[in-house]
């Protein structure tokens, strides 16, 4: 399937008229009807579009470039690219055919499942990497010359590329959409791998640069979504215990979304613990009355050395070290926005001042169905992409970032005055950071090399996306650093004489805010964890029944020499019902999958590799130990995660207004 932008799907092949291409070697109209007439059946508004390219022109996206078709040594079609006298070769000018082979040799290993192709050219590469990977193998072809494409569907028969489920080619330069493309087809679960794979005379394409930039997204999105898999995976159990420990919390503060709109056109200061916020805190501090101060939690003990406290701070981080910032602080006005699956004592910490912000996790979105949900606040990997969605969802304009380094300028890694330097005695210093992580090298505003690692320029990726999507005018101040893209750069002092003018009190408004709360009606919400107790309990009693049965079975399998057919398939239906059942049960869709990704990632894997291959004895010990590590890895979540729910209804049936449903109304014992 190839897409331009959006995907317009017909119910019938639509005959288009036919424009003659112009190559210097003769091509069969016969081509470009039978093509067009496969696109148009899924993408209409694709085929209009190629059908209407001019071949003879110049290229819409990159002007002053045109495509022909020659004749190589070996008679295959080869595609040229020309602009003046320049030309560039984008196959092998001897055998196309052969140099494709070549290189998909390079790449497939046979474990990737995953590729994306730099370049279409005439479709050499995809043919022989669809041949050769398996039947659920994905493949993202990246064609930005959209008259390259014309001239390669009026020069060879492009229908089995284009009818493959397999293949999706995105033509054009929306790199938006391209990202979106591959995420939509990139599932954790399932790939092994992703192989980039590019033309030969890529380099010298006029799209040279345009590859180039898009490969660094590309890349920087598949660190980070690895990463926030892992963090998940590791996080998860966290997650669920922390939330559960301030349900309480929550159902007393008021939601974070009654602050939403409440500062509409005032501006903000997202202040952040880089190493450039030495070089404007002072000056923060001088303009307190004239901004909303939003600060991170790192950043909250440098604010108050320099003498003054944030209007806000957020906070969301789930490990105890986040918690450490705040420990000690002694703000008196400061309101904390937090997330419930930050630690606990966070917010208790601030119980007096506190918003409940939700970053829509599973958690939170189980939570939405008792109580009004208190309102999303996105974050992504770092508590500064918090802070931004906060000040875009209050109204703030403009947003004015300082100490947003996210990279190690001057040979630090964090601003003075953080709890890691004060309290923890961490050396801060770039040279200790590179000891036992990684760094890469960028360019920040002025031109310099700084360095910076994948996580940084991760988070830099995502402001670069969600900056583009603001009505809002955002200033960078921070004076330092590689946040560049969709923002404007700006000293602190310019950004404040031009922006901070008016004085206004915003901690005033944002308190006003928080006294209209007056509560939740929180019997469905213990109703609900009730019943999820009751459902894990449930999740639990059945991977204890599979497991026996696993053991039933290979103690029978010691003890036989013949392995009888029907008996093992009866056993592995057996042990799939109960599976079935598993996921059937609320909690295992809610929580207990996942707190146990690891253990549901490898059996999935696991499972279509043992489920692909000849029955025998050895794969049916094979398929016996997969549902005995599945049951094992969900019945040990489940004992792990049942306390967090009981802790949960502990702390609602102690309140004051407790409800019909009671924890002596419920079987506590722990299976």
């Amino acid at each position: 399937m190839a897409s331009l932008e959006t995907n317009n799907t017909v119910e019938k092949v639509v005959k288009l008229p036919v424009i003659d291409p112009v190559n210097d070697s003769p091509a069969d109209d016969s081509f470009l009807i039978n093509n067009l007439n496969a696109l148009g059946g899924t993408n209409k508004l694709l085929a209009d579009k190629i059908n209407s390219v001019d071949p003879d022109g110049d290229d819409p996206n990159f002007p002053g470039w045109r495509f022909v078709v020659r004749d190589a040594r070996n008679g295959q079609k080869t595609m040229h690219c020309i602009s003046g006298d320049s030309e560039v070769a984008i196959h092998s000018t001897y055998d196309p055919d052969r140099e494709a082979s070549d290189k998909i040799s390079s790449v497939h290993d046979g474990r990737r499942n995953y590729f994306v192709i730099l370049g279409l050219g005439l479709g050499y590469l995809v043919e022989k990497l669809a041949d050769e990977v398996g039947k659920e193998t994905r493949i993202l072809v990246i064609e930005p010359h959209i008259s390259a494409f014309r001239i390669a569907l009026a020069t060879r028969d492009m229908r089995k590329i284009l009818s493959d489920p397999r293949i999706h080619i995105s033509i054009g330069i929306d790199t938006e959409n391209i990202l979106a493309l591959f995420l939509s087809r990139y599932n954790l679960a399932e790939v092994n791998g992703v192989g980039f794979i590019e033309l030969a005379g890529r380099a010298k394409l006029p799209s040279s640069q345009f590859y180039t930039d898009l490969l660094t997204r590309l890349k920087g999105v598949l660190i980070t979504t690895g990463g926030n898999l892992q963090t998940l995976m590791l996080m998860a159990w966290t997650y669920q215990k922390n939330t559960m420990a301030s349900i309480g919390n929550l159902a007393d503060h008021p939601p974070v979304r009654m602050l939403f709109n409440a500062l509409e056109g005032k501006p903000a200061i997202i202040v952040s613990a880089g190493p450039s916020l030495e070089k404007n805190i002072d000056q923060v501090r001088a303009y307190k009355d004239k901004a909303v101060i939003i600060a991170v939690d790192t950043s909250t003990r440098p604010i108050q050395n320099a003498g003054f406290e944030p209007d806000l701070i957020c906070t969301g981080d789930p490990q105890e070290a986040n918690w450490f910032h705040l420990r000690g602080t002694d703000t008196v006005n400061s309101i904390l926005v937090a997330e419930p699956m930050t630690h606990s004592l966070s917010l208790e910490y601030f119980k007096d001042r506190l918003f409940i912000a939700s970053y829509n996790d599973k958690v939170m979105q189980w939570i939405a169905q008792f109580i009004p949900d208190v309102g999303h606040v996105m974050t992504w990997g770092s508590v500064a992409t918090m802070a931004f969605d906060l000040a875009r969802k209050m109204g703030c304009d403009p947003i004015i970032f300082v100490g947003q380094d996210l990279s190690f300028p001057g040979g630090r890694t964090y601003v003075k005055g953080t709890y890691f330097e004060e309290e923890n005695k961490q050396d801060m210093s770039v040279e200790a950071f590179e000891k036992q992580h990684q760094t890469m090298a960028m360019t920040d505003i002025y031109g310099n090399e700084v360095k910076t690692n994948r996580q940084m320029f991760a988070y830099k990726e995502w402001f670069r996306t969600e900056f583009a999507k603001t009505g809002a005018r955002i200033i960078n101040a921070t004076e330092g650093g590689i946040l560049k893209d969709n923002c404007e750069q700006m000293t602190f002092s310019k950004a404040a004489e031009e922006f901070l003018k008016e004085p206004f009190d915003a901690l005033s408004t944002i308190k006003q805010k928080g006294e209209e709360f007056d509560g939740y009606d929180l019997e469905p919400l213990r109703v609900g964890i009730f019943n999820t107790i009751k459902s894990l309990k449930t999740c639990i009693d059945y991977c204890e029944k599979g497991l026996n049965r696993v053991r039933e079975a290979a103690m029978t399998l010691e003890k036989v020499n013949q392995l009888s057919t029907a008996w093992s398939q009866e056993v592995l239906k057996e042990l799939d019902d109960y599976r079935f059942k598993l996921m059937e049960e609320q909690s295992m869709k809610d929580f207990i999958e996942t707190a146990n990704q690891v253990g549901v990632l490898n059996f999935r894997r696991a499972f279509k590799a043992v489920n692909g291959k000849k029955f025998s004895r050895t794969t049916f010990r094979e398929a016996l130990d997969l549902y005995t590590n599945l049951f094992m890895s969900t019945g040990r979540t489940g004992r792990g995660v049942l306390p967090f729910f009981v802790m949960g209804l502990k702390k609602l049936a102690d309140r004051d207004d407790a409800g019909a449903v009671s924890v002596e109304d419920i079987c506590l014992k722990n299976n």
